[in-house]
């Protein structure tokens, strides 16, 4: 009934957090900023018919982290752009 809402939220790690391996969960007690809030009250009707994101395609002085399942999203992103592009 109203706008999507999105908010970027960053959790400070601490000495001895894993920061490689997404699928463990760090203690509930880390520190927590907002960064931002993303509203969205409307789109153009083909907004996104050939957009592909990529997480590992950076701006300059930002380096991806050496965790490997973020290294393996640009290769499946891409697979899953391509499947929307040809309908399948």
């Amino acid at each position: 009934t109203g706008p999507a809402q999105f908010e970027l939220k960053l959790i400070l790690a601490e000495e001895g957090d894993p920061l490689l391996d997404p699928s463990l969960q760090w203690p509930d007690n880390r520190p927590r900023v907002t960064l931002g809030r993303l509203s969205i009250d409307s789109v153009a009707a083909s907004a996104c018919d050939r957009l592909n994101f990529d997480p590992n395609v950076l701006s300059k002085g930002i380096a991806a982290s050496d965790d490997p399942v973020l290294r393996l999203r640009s290769a499946a992103y891409a697979i899953s752009f391509g499947k929307r592009l040809s309908g399948r």
